[in-house]
């Protein structure tokens, strides 16, 4: 029978890494969203009223 995932800290290190790591990753692309949003509202505005 397998132990309970309390009683094994290997396991739980992953887990916790592995979502750390998602986290990281969703930061980075919704980050990387916001950016290329404001550049292309700078842009069409920029053409608009210049």
């Amino acid at each position: 029978m397998n132990k309970p995932a309390a009683s094994n800290p290997t396991l739980l290190s992953q887990l916790r890494q592995l979502i750390d790591s998602g986290r990281q990753r969703a930061v980075a692309a919704v980050n990387s969203e916001l950016a290329l949003m404001y550049w292309q509202i700078g842009k069409r505005s920029h053409a608009e009223i210049l």
